[in-house]
């Protein structure tokens, strides 16, 4: 329903209309996803060096999902990220817009560090943040990131610090759906979502 409500929100609002089979696999993305979190076990699960698929961490422990995207033909740039518990359960997930143009690595970046915000603001406390870009994985890790993405990774470094010293991981976009789903809802907002309730497609 949430999709639906947002095609409509952009046939309204902007006279754009996507085929209908892309808003299929958008909706089967997330229902399958959905069912993969919900159907883990609750205890603690020691993943691959690099995993397909979400999982729990151990109780009591939040995890956030980002992720960025640059369209080729705009300078819109979406950032979007979900907040989990250890039973998969959605507690939380913001989607913005953001002008570029800016490079897919500070992108990434600024997704992070607007999770952590959002995450902070709610007087949360996260114990891993995954990403799909293991370049960014990397220079979160490096002692010398790049110097153009030097202040972009310090700032990253004290918000992981500040929100429960919780350290960036890798996950294959497979494993990243939903996150990379919300930077696709910028087609239709005019700003920023923040979600402290969960939406009809997370459920």
């Amino acid at each position: 329903m949430w999709f639906i409500w947002g095609e409509r929100n952009m046939h309204s609002y902007s006279g754009g209309v996507r085929e209908t089979s892309v808003l299929v696999t958008r909706i089967l993305c997330f229902v399958e996803e959905g069912d993969r979190v919900r159907g883990l076990s609750h205890d603690f699960v020691t993943p691959s060096k690099w995993p397909s698929a979400w999982y729990p961490l151990a109780p009591g422990f939040l995890k956030l999902n980002t992720d960025a995207a640059i369209p080729l033909e705009e300078d819109i740039i979406g950032l979007g990220g979900v907040i989990r518990d250890h039973h998969g359960h959605v507690i939380g997930c913001y989607s913005m817009r953001i002008r570029g143009p800016m490079s897919v690595d500070h992108a990434e970046l600024l997704a992070i560090s607007e999770g952590i915000c959002f995450v902070w603001h709610m007087n949360w406390r996260i114990s891993m943040v995954e990403i799909d870009s293991l370049k960014v994985v990397s220079l979160v890790d490096t002692s010398s990131p790049f110097a153009s993405l030097a202040p972009i990774v310090d700032e990253v470094r004290v918000g992981l610090s500040i929100t429960g010293y919780s350290k960036v991981s890798y996950i294959r976009r497979t494993g990243n759906g939903v996150a990379h789903s919300l930077t696709k809802s910028v087609d239709y907002l005019s700003s920023c979502f923040l979600f402290v309730f969960v939406p009809l497609f997370l459920r």
